[in-house]
């Protein structure tokens, strides 16, 4: 089977070890991919914007989906922790979102737009998507992992 190519050979690449802040916590990569059969990176332009309200309210509601195939999601901008917090809070996202600040996990994972990106649990990109639409990214990319992982959406 055969899974979203993307232009610049992202897939099969490593995660490096870093750090990353949200909104109450601080995450350490790879380590914290390890509980999870995947996890989705989406990275956005702006907190509060349509299309980024779009795609993450896309996220939210497709959640439960995600998080049944076990199947961590994180939201990455450039965005500060407080405008994360507050963005979460106003739309209700269960998922935490990561305060990019310094583009450390941008540049790890080549990012060059709206890209997403799954990881498997060792920090090996197994499929990534370039400058996607906010509009159906969601659909695409639960549908990706669910294949991935062997499994069916219901």
């Amino acid at each position: 089977m055969s899974y979203p190519q993307n232009p610049g050979n992202v897939e099969g690449k490593q995660l490096p070890p870093l750090s990353a802040a949200a909104p109450g916590k601080t995450y350490n990569f790879p380590q914290d991919l390890a509980p999870y059969k995947l996890t989705l990176f989406y990275f956005y332009p702006k907190d509060d914007t349509p299309g980024c309200t779009k795609q993450a309210c896309g996220y939210r509601d497709h959640y439960d989906d995600f998080t049944k195939a076990g199947i961590q999601v994180f939201g990455v901008s450039k965005d500060s922790t407080t405008s994360h917090e507050a963005f979460s809070q106003k739309y209700n996202l269960p998922f935490p979102l990561i305060a990019d600040t310094d583009k450390a996990l941008a540049e790890a994972l080549e990012v060059s737009g709206r890209d997403s990106f799954l990881v498997d649990p060792q920090g090996k990109v197994v499929a990534a998507w370039k400058k996607v639409s906010p509009k159906t990214t969601v659909e695409k990319t639960l549908e990706t992992a669910l294949n991935y992982l062997g499994q069916t959406s219901s």
